[in-house]
């Protein structure tokens, strides 16, 4: 027991003494990729060793609702055609919150000769515990059809993450940021921009 206590307390004083040695904390707000939509996400990137950290994120993204008008295929004429009110229609309203843990790694970091210290790149993907919603409205005119929903909730990968991010100060950045995070099968991608603060 003792030997694996001291095996512990060695190998953290090895991590901290090459890590990095500020925290971050990151914040980023965009837009949806194929989508009508929006989201936010924030992460803490804690440092493990010189150009590697583990980042806890959470992330919200909202899909504007859509309109679908249904259309009719007449086989004997061979065209579309759409219904007489155009108030006939699907409105769909999507919804996923996700927490994940990223693994993120900073290759600038490991650059002895980089002569600006001013960029930063960030590579990274992971894993994330998310949870998706949707609700359905079907609806006639203005009478309401029919009203579905569905949530569903489970692991998910966090397929990537891409950032480059310039330094104002040696606390204060900010740039650009892509990522993708899974869902229910599927996967929402993301463009926008972050800022942050390290300490």
């Amino acid at each position: 027991m003792k030997h694996f206590l001291f095996s512990i307390i060695c190998s953290f004083l090895f991590l901290q003494s090459n890590a990095q040695s500020d925290w971050s904390l990151r914040t980023n707000a965009g837009s949806l990729i194929g989508e009508k939509g929006y989201y936010f996400s924030f992460d803490i990137g804690i440092p493990i060793v010189k150009g590697l950290e583990l980042a806890p994120t959470f992330m919200s993204s909202s899909r504007i609702s859509q309109d679908f008008l249904y259309a009719n295929w007449s086989e004997s004429d061979l065209f579309y055609s759409v219904p007489e009110k155009e108030e006939e229609g699907q409105e769909i309203t999507k919804n996923v919150s996700s927490l994940s843990l990223l693994l993120l790694l900073k290759p600038l970091d490991w650059l002895s000769n980089w002569k600006s210290k001013k960029h930063e790149i960030l590579l990274g993907g992971g894993v994330s515990y998310s949870r998706y919603t949707m609700l359905s409205s079907r609806y006639n005119g203005e009478d309401l059809v029919s009203l579905g929903g569905k949530v569903n909730s489970g692991i998910e990968p966090y397929y990537f993450k891409v950032a480059y991010n310039y330094l104002f100060t040696e606390s204060l950045f900010g740039g650009l940021v892509f990522s993708s995070n899974g869902y229910d099968g599927d996967a929402v991608t993301m463009l926008g921009l972050q800022f942050g603060v390290k300490f």
